[in-house]
């Protein structure tokens, strides 16, 4: 489904902005550390399948449409 990314994006959002929030007030565990990269690492690579899930859910524009787009 096409927000089954978009879910775990959010997600992951809310925990980063948490351990963020935590790291403004003291300092992290190791294994908060450890979370935050591993979250780090993680969020480009599910924008990158959101995209395609959106790309793919799209239907194409039939070619004699764009030019009534255009005009």
């Amino acid at each position: 489904m096409v927000n089954d990314s978009l879910v775990e994006i959010q997600t992951l959002g809310e925990e980063l902005h948490l351990l963020y929030r935590l790291a403004g007030k003291q300092h992290l565990t190791q294994e908060q550390l450890d979370r935050l990269h591993t979250i780090e690492a993680r969020l480009p690579m599910l924008w990158d399948a959101h995209r395609r899930e959106l790309a793919s859910s799209r239907r194409p524009i039939p070619y004699k449409e764009t030019f009534r787009r255009i005009a």
